[in-house]
C-alpha cells in the first residue's frame, strides 16, 4: 500500500478507537477508492461494527477478510474477539489457540482472551494458566491485568484482584471496567467507603447499566444538604433485586427533600407504592419537574453507608395470599442469552431442578417462586409475588430478586450463594447485614453446590424434628 493509502486506513482506525463512527466510515470509503486491498477494508469495516457492539455483523466481515488472507493472524484474532462478545466461548477457544500457534505463542492479548473464555466456561485451571501467561508476557497491559484481576476475584484472592485492577487502571486511567472491578472487590472486603466512590465508575462502562436519561440532566454529585427542600428524582437501575434492595434509602431521602419521585420498572410500580414518595413513575413516562436526580444504588455513597450503618429494608405490603404451601423455592434466575456475561453469571448462580430436588423434598408443601410458575398462579408483577411470598414461612432460593423480596417481607430466607459471590454478600456465610431474615449459604469451593444443599436440607430437617 502507498503512504496515502496507509494514512487513510490508519485515520479510519483512529476514528474507530475514538468512537467517531461517521468519520471512520468516510475514511474507509476513501481508502477503498484509493485501492487499499479488500481484506483491509473488510477488517476496518468489521472494527467499525465492533465499536458499535454489532458483534455478529463484525464477525461476518472478519470472516470475509480471512477468506482473502487465510494466514493473517490479526484477522483471525478479530474473529475470536467477535465470538467472545457473542458468548460463543466454546468456538472462540480453538480460534485463539490457532492465533497463538500462528504467532509462535507470543501474543499476550490472545492468551488473555483464551483465559477469559475458559473462565466463562468455569474451566478455572485452564483459565488461570492462560491469564498468568498473558500477564507475565505483558505486565503493564491493561486488558491482561484486568483478566488476571477477575480470575483472582473468582478464586477469592481479593488482595491479588485489587493489585491487578489497579495495574490495569495505571496502564489505562480511563478503564472504567477495571475501576468498577476494584469497587466490587473493596465492597466485598467490607471497605465500603472506598468502594462506593469507585462504584460510580459503572456509569462510564460502554454498555451502560442504565440506558435512560431525563432531559440530559447529570446525576447529582453534591452532598446531603443540597437535597434539602428540593424535588428529587430517584432512578432504579440494573435488576429487580437491586431495586427492591436499595429502595431502603427512599425514606432517608424523603426526610430531606420536599418531594420524592421514584422512577422504576413497570413490574415494580405497585410494590413501590408503600414508599414515602409523592410520585411513582414508569421509566418510559414523562417525569414531573425535579431539581436533582440520582440512582438508588448511588445513595449508599451519598449517605456514607458502612456495614455497621446499613438502613433497614422496606417492609413491602402483602395480602398474604394462601396458595396451599408453607414454603417457597427458587433454584434458577432469569436467563439472558442476549447478554452473554450476564447469562453465564446466571449459570453460575443457578442450579437445575434435579440438583435442587433434596431441598424441594425437605420443603414440601412448597410453592415454586420462578416466573413461569408464578404466572400460572396469576401473578402479573412483583406485588402479586409479594402477596404469595408474604404468606410463606420459609423461602429457599438462589441469589435472585426473590431473596431480596422474601427477606424484605420478613420471611425467613435461606439463600444459596456461589463461591464467587456478588459483592453485597461479602463472601460471608451466615447472617448478612442487609437483612435480619436472611441466612447465606456459600459454596465452599467454585462450582461445588452439594455441600451447600446438604447444609440447607439439614437445617430444614432440624425445623421439623
Amino acid at each position: 500500500m502507498t503512504t496515502k493509502q496507509n494514512a487513510n486506513l490508519d485515520l479510519a482506525l483512529r476514528h474507530v478507537r475514538d468512537g467517531n463512527i461517521p468519520y471512520a466510515e468516510r475514511a474507509v470509503t476513501r481508502a477503498a477508492m484509493e485501492g487499499v486491498p479488500q481484506q483491509f477494508i473488510l477488517s476496518a469495516r468489521g472494527a467499525i461494527e465492533m465499536r458499535q457492539h454489532k458483534w455478529r455483523e463484525a464477525k461476518v466481515l472478519f470472516e470475509q477478510a480471512l477468506e482473502l488472507n487465510p494466514e493473517n493472524a490479526a484477522i483471525l484474532n478479530n474473529i475470536g474477539m467477535a465470538q467472545f462478545k457473542l458468548g460463543e466461548y466454546e468456538a472462540a477457544i480453538p480460534t485463539f489457540r490457532e492465533v497463538l500457534h500462528r504467532t509462535n505463542y507470543t501474543m499476550p492479548g490472545a492468551w488473555h482472551k483464551l483465559g477469559a473464555c475458559y473462565c466463562m466456561l468455569q474451566m478455572h485451571c485452564e483459565a488461570l494458566a492462560c491469564l498468568e501467561r498473558g500477564v507475565t508476557m505483558a505486565p503493564d497491559d491493561a486488558e491482561c491485568n484486568h483478566g488476571m484481576a477477575v480470575m483472582c476475584s473468582s478464586l477469592g484472592e481479593e488482595e491479588g484482584a485489587l493489585h491487578h485492577y489497579r495495574l490495569a487502571q495505571k496502564a489505562r486511567p480511563d478503564f472504567a471496567d477495571a475501576e468498577a472491578g476494584e469497587a466490587f472487590t473493596l465492597l466485598r472486603m467490607g471497605r465500603w467507603l472506598e468502594g462506593w466512590a469507585r462504584f460510580e465508575a459503572r456509569w462510564r462502562i460502554l454498555a451502560p447499566v442504565s440506558p435512560w436519561d431525563y432531559k440530559g440532566r447529570p446525576l447529582y454529585e453534591g452532598d446531603l444538604d443540597g437535597l434539602r427542600g428540593k424535588r428529587v428524582l430517584l432512578r432504579t437501575e440494573q435488576g429487580f433485586g437491586d431495586s427492591i434492595q436499595f429502595a431502603r434509602y427512599v425514606p432517608m431521602v424523603a426526610e430531606l427533600a420536599s418531594h420524592v419521585i421514584v422512577e422504576t420498572q413497570a413490574e415494580l410500580e405497585r410494590l413501590f407504592h408503600v414508599l414515602p414518595a409523592q410520585i411513582i413513575v414508569h421509566r418510559r413516562d414523562d417525569v414531573p419537574q425535579f431539581d436533582h436526580q440520582t440512582s438508588l444504588m448511588s445513595l449508599p455513597l451519598l449517605f456514607g453507608t458502612t456495614p455497621e450503618t446499613v438502613p433497614p429494608p422496606i417492609r413491602y405490603a402483602s395480602s398474604k395470599r394462601n396458595v396451599g404451601a408453607r414454603n417457597g423455592v427458587c433454584w434458577a434466575g432469569g436467563s439472558r442469552p442476549e447478554d452473554p456475561p450476564a447469562h453465564f453469571t446466571d449459570k453460575r448462580r443457578s442450579l437445575t431442578e434435579a440438583q435442587f430436588e433434596p431441598i424441594i423434598e425437605a420443603c414440601r408443601p412448597c410453592a415454586v417462586l420462578m416466573w413461569e410458575e408464578l404466572k400460572s398462579l396469576g401473578c402479573r408483577d412483583w406485588q402479586d409475588t409479594a402477596d404469595i411470598v408474604g404468606a410463606l414461612e420459609t423461602v429457599v432460593t438462589i441469589d435472585s430478586a426473590v431473596c431480596h423480596l422474601a427477606a424484605s417481607l420478613g420471611v425467613r430466607t435461606l439463600m444459596l450463594s456461589r463461591f464467587d459471590s456478588c459483592w453485597r454478600w461479602m463472601r460471608k456465610d451466615g447472617p448478612t447485614v442487609w437483612y435480619d431474615a436472611m441466612t447465606v449459604y456459600q459454596q465452599p469451593r467454585l462450582g461445588h453446590w452439594q455441600p451447600v444443599i446438604d447444609r440447607v436440607v439439614k437445617d430444614l430437617q432440624g425445623d421439623v424434628s
